[in-house]
């Protein structure tokens, strides 16, 4: 039996798929409870775009072996194909709890209750308007969903590590810092940021997008700040905005995965920059403007580079030294919610906006 799963791995590799599921059929036919063969047929199936045959092998083989977790990761890959990797959660719970430290597990987790909380603001955009009762409902669930996935990131190391590295150069709250890693984490699009100041929000994103595992080479971060100084800031002062946004990027290990446009987000040179950088390239799938600019304007730039659900956080929604701009951002971020422009996923931190747009 071990001959034929050897044979028909050595068959898998070559790309010879018919003669692969042969043999591990032949090996089903001597032991019909053999997980092996189950996993390998269900990956085989998964790469011939047989979605429901997968389906079948994988709910075939976690019937015997509930916590085989190489199958579990397979049918993960399945579901999220199939946009509903939401499912997953029951399976990766029970997995998460044999292997506690698995990080590979730990991802699909919190990938899948991300989903699962961007699942429930979907559903508003298809909901009766007039039914009030499920909107408020639906909102409130995708919220607890969201502060429940930043609640069990603050104990891991990354948790920590953004909460020491926050000390630094960040004004952003924990929870939104956790919050950015998280969906640079899980979108697969490029990334774009206006007014990082001295970057503790675009070092939360290029950790998030560095645990991706995409890499640097597929999609970008651009960052875009004016620079200046601001020697007399009561938390974070500095003589060089660009100088110590370029150190912190580096002491932090986040350079590699940042590209810095110097100017104005409504520059001429600039929005021609960022359009040139990102053409023929995936669309914009997380969207940060600090609230120090104008949000109507940069929205307005920038919206058509973004991906129809593109994730959108502004900083200073609620920001009581500067009551003029907070009336300002938050009367621009109403009306695009009116207008259904919009989705808002809640008030996070110390009164960061965060939502998505609705395509």
């Amino acid at each position: 039996m071990q001959d034929k799963l050897k044979e028909g791995e050595a068959f898998f590799i070559e790309g010879e798929l018919d003669a692969a599921e042969r043999s591990f059929q032949q090996v089903l036919e001597i032991d019909s409870r053999n997980k092996d063969a189950f996993n390998n047929l269900g990956v085989i199936a998964f790469q011939q775009g047989d979605l429901n045959k997968a389906v079948e092998w994988f709910t075939k083989i976690l019937a015997i072996d509930p916590l085989y977790k190489d199958a579990v990761i397979n049918y993960c890959e399945i579901l999220k194909s199939l946009n509903i990797f939401h499912k997953a959660i029951p399976l990766l719970e029970r997995i998460r709890d044999r292997y506690p430290e698995d990080r590979e597990v730990f991802n699909y987790l919190e990938k899948s209750r991300l989903e699962e909380a961007e699942n429930y603001f979907s559903e508003i955009l298809s909901a009766n308007p007039k039914n009030i009762l499920l909107i408020n409902t639906l909102r409130s669930l995708g919220l607890l969903a969201l502060l429940q996935i930043v609640s069990n990131c603050k104990s891991t190391t990354i948790g920590k590590k953004l909460d020491s590295m926050k000390r630094n150069v960040s004004m952003l709250h924990t929870d939104v810092l956790i919050l950015l890693y998280l969906f640079a984490k899980a979108k697969s699009g490029n990334i774009l940021e206006i007014g990082p100041y001295i970057g503790g929000s675009t070092i939360a994103m290029a950790w998030g997008r560095q645990d991706s595992g995409s890499g640097s080479s597929s999609t970008r971060i651009i960052t875009i700040e004016a620079g200046g100084k601001y020697p007399t800031h009561p938390e974070l002062p500095t003589d060089d905005i660009l100088r110590d946004l370029k150190t912190n990027l580096r002491t932090y290990g986040a350079a590699d995965e940042v590209e810095i446009l110097e100017g104005r987000s409504n520059d001429d040179h600039v929005i021609k920059s960022v359009s040139e950088k990102l053409c023929n390239q995936s669309p914009v799938d997380l969207f940060c403007i600090d609230a120090d600019g104008d949000v109507k304007r940069d929205i307005d730039l920038y919206q058509k580079m973004c991906s129809k659900d593109c994730v959108l956080v502004v900083d200073d929604y609620i920001s009581p030294g500067a009551p003029e701009k907070e009336l300002t951002t938050r009367r621009t971020i109403q009306e695009l919610l009116n207008q259904r422009i919009l989705i808002e996923y809640g008030i996070f931190g110390w009164g960061t906006w965060v939502g998505r747009f609705t395509g």
